[in-house]
């Protein structure tokens, strides 16, 4: 009798201890109790609190540990602090829901919505499901001075109302060591390769970037042999269509000669010429050329007393090789590793003749002229227009005249891949590039006369 009665006081004396605390100390607790409400109804309507998760420094929160235990009614009665004043380094914080401000909100996939402070997330590619496009997709770097054009036939004087609408005489061409600071890191780094920045370690970029010399340093500077004045430039692709072609000498009477990637020249000279004033390539199609068709012939880039150098940095091994080059070290890590970029570009190479195509440069193309239908599909983060469609764009920026050779038209099956293939080849169309749509562009712009493209009849 005893025991039972002993054990019935214990009973309520917990009940008693539990409902006191959960009504006195509702504001301490994860519980939240109706008062109002009778015993039986007051225990259903407990409701629990949500519970938020959030990422605080180590120091931050044992200097704070007694904010996060006060109640409400006690944390609005403390001091606001004031920021910290001077040059102290301190985490950069941000609110934020979702990356803001994309335009066709649909692409992100979806993350974890926060209301809470948090340290910025960077953008990476597999954030999206296609292109993503921003308010500030077309706003590019532009050039200060704009030469002025005496030439009677430049193509800038075009009237086709296409070319017009879409053509930026003034848009920035090449990166300089002026163009890295934390605006241009925040503005580029939502963009994906070769288009901006994402995905890429702020460290090698600005690194790189800040080795590249100066505005005043660097600047491509063309002049004309012509009577008059008018820069005529030839672009030579390497595609099958120029072997018997004949046109070297043709080739090689224009003011400047542009050649990308496995240009072969030794032995073909009759058909593709020989001089190189401009060579564009990619690091990797640079070095892939010198591999694959060694057995043809492309034993070294070619290279002139004064060839100039164009790189078109489509990822973050890029930035690698640049930051090498133009500080004339081995590449430190990554896919170059222990490579040397300037031993690849002959004995009277300096730093001032290697010039790197801004992001800009790459966006504005893409936006402008080679929006491919790619850009909505599974493959958007890898595309890009061709290292030949780069040349030939980068001429129609700086030349008067533009002549095309070796470039894909519409029966491209007539001819092998390449001009230096010693059988037939087939050319294969790999899913990085559209050249379904280079070839209606090419063919666009030589029907409006904006450019001349090599046929054969």
């Amino acid at each position: 009798m005893f025991r039972v009665r002993a054990q019935y006081f214990w009973l309520l004396g917990f009940i008693s201890l539990f409902l006191g605390v959960a009504f006195f100390s509702k504001d301490l607790t994860f519980w939240k109790f109706d008062s109002r409400t009778s015993l039986i109804k007051g225990i259903r309507s407990f409701e629990k609190k949500q519970m938020i998760c959030v990422e605080v420094e180590e120091e931050v929160f044992y200097k704070n540990i007694g904010i996060f235990l006060q109640s409400k009614d006690d944390q609005q009665k403390q001091p606001p602090k004031s920021e910290p004043q001077g040059n102290k380094p301190t985490a950069q914080k941000v609110v934020l829901t979702t990356h803001p401000d994309v335009q066709k909100g649909n692409n992100q996939k979806n993350t974890p919505v926060s209301n809470h402070t948090t340290i910025k997330k960077p953008y990476v590619v597999k954030d999206f499901t296609f292109y993503p496009v921003w308010p500030d997709e077309e706003e590019y770097h532009r050039d200060p001075v704009v030469e002025s054009r005496n030439c009677p036939v430049n193509l800038r004087k075009s009237e086709v109302s296409w070319f017009k609408e879409a053509f930026l005489p003034d848009v920035g061409l090449f990166m300089h060591k002026e163009h890295f600071n934390e605006k241009e890191w925040r503005r580029l780094e939502k963009f994906n390769p070769p288009y901006g920045w994402m995905g890429a370690d702020y460290k090698d970029v600005k690194e790189a970037v800040e080795v590249i010399p100066s505005l005043t340093e660097q600047k491509l500077l063309l002049t004309p042999t012509s009577k008059d004045g008018c820069i005529r430039c030839a672009v030579v692709g390497n595609g099958g269509i120029l072997n018997g072609s004949r046109k070297g000498q043709e080739i090689d009477s224009h003011d400047y000669v542009f050649r990308v990637n496995g240009a072969i020249i030794k032995g073909f000279e009759k058909d593709v010429g020989s001089k190189t004033s401009f060579y564009v390539h990619t690091a990797h199609t640079m070095t892939a050329s010198l591999y694959v068709y060694k057995k043809n012939g492309f034993t070294k880039v070619p290279v002139d007393k004064d060839t100039k150098f164009i790189l078109l940095p489509e990822g973050r091994r890029d930035y690698e090789w640049m930051k090498a080059l133009y500080q004339n070290t081995t590449v430190s890590k990554g896919h170059f590793h222990r490579k040397r970029p300037a031993t690849y570009f002959g004995d009277h190479f300096t730093m001032d003749k290697y010039f790197v195509i801004h992001p800009d440069f790459s966006r504005y193309l893409k936006n402008r002229f080679f929006k491919s239908k790619t850009l909505k599909g599974k493959s958007w983060a890898i595309y890009r227009p061709t290292t030949g469609a780069f040349g030939l764009m980068l001429a129609l920026h700086v030349c008067d005249v533009v002549n095309a050779y070796g470039y894909i038209t519409e029966n491209y099956k007539s001819y092998s891949d390449h001009y230096y293939d010693t059988e037939y080849k087939k050319t294969i169309f790999y899913s990085n590039h559209d050249y379904g749509l280079e070839i209606r562009l090419w063919k666009m712009f030589h029907d409006a006369k904006i450019f001349n493209l090599y046929h054969k009849s």
